[in-house]
């Protein structure tokens, strides 16, 4: 088994674990963008998992991103604004090309509190896909179905199975044709926040632990493969503004075992502008 690796992501997705913060955030929980994805030897994508970058404290009309992705030995800019409506959702992320072009947005439709509808579009402004959310009624996620708008296919579809006593959701992930891709399960602490995450892939190819800050951010993930005994340590450092929201964030990592100097593999600040 080919060990997981780690990628910066620049498409809007989604994030179905709940984060708890005593602060009013200008975001839900179930929504994000530009995540860290954890990839297998085929390039599938078998997590993404990024619980701070679209979240922020206090009345946030938008919060505009420059990501520096240093990974695989090259360098490359990445930028993308998103614009929160003045109940604190996220309603329009737009990503821009290094040279500045603006590329095709992505907006999220609500009803109520409730995001059940994401909406991405084409160059030419027409609609390209559309994601739809079920909800159960004590409100947590059940499922994500995404369909191409020209011919209706399904593109992707991600059922969530949530166990409240043990604090737990598996994510279940489907193909096209139906056939389970890959079996995420993970694990809450008693804030609400990913404590553990198992990716399973017919078998168990991946574990991942996460710890927090005192804001309730992932300071440190250890990322653990199969086929590997040494976890790799990514650490997260931030800067934040006089709102207390974090402007710059810096990526780095390391073998467990290895005493040398930490990689540092992105770099990513926000200028946040408030109502």
């Amino acid at each position: 088994m080919a060990p997981l690796t780690l990628r910066s992501a620049f498409i809007p997705m989604i994030f179905l674990a709940s984060i708890s913060l005593n602060e009013k955030c200008t975001q839900h929980h179930f929504t994000q963008s530009s995540t860290i994805e954890v990839k297998d030897s085929d390039s599938n994508v078998i997590d993404e998992q990024n619980n701070t970058l679209y979240l922020a404290k206090g009345s946030v009309y938008s919060i505009t991103i420059e990501t520096t992705d240093q990974n695989n030995g090259w360098s490359r800019k990445l930028y993308e604004k998103a614009v929160f409506d003045s109940a604190g959702r996220l309603v329009e992320v737009i990503g821009y090309r290094g040279d500045g072009v603006e590329m095709p947005p992505t907006r999220y439709l609500y009803d109520g509190p409730k995001l059940v509808r994401k909406h991405h579009y084409k160059i030419d402004g027409s609609l390209w896909t559309e994601t739809v959310y079920s909800y159960a009624a004590s409100g947590e996620i059940t499922s994500k179905v995404q369909n191409d708008v020209a011919d209706g296919s399904l593109l992707s579809k991600k059922v969530n199975i949530t166990a409240p006593q043990s604090r737990t959701v598996q994510v279940l992930e489907y193909n096209p044709a139906g056939d389970l891709r890959t079996d995420v399960l993970y694990s809450k602490d008693s804030n609400g926040r990913i404590s553990e995450m198992d990716v399973k892939k017919g078998q168990l190819i991946g574990k991942r632990l996460f710890k927090y800050n005192g804001k309730g951010e992932v300071y440190q993930i250890s990322v653990l493969s199969s086929d590997s005994d040494t976890p790799l340590i990514i650490n997260y450092r931030y800067d934040y503004d006089t709102h207390g929201n974090w402007i710059r964030r810096v990526e780095s990592s390391k073998n467990e075992n290895n005493a040398g100097a930490e990689s540092i593999s992105e770099i990513i600040y926000r200028t946040i502008s408030y109502y």
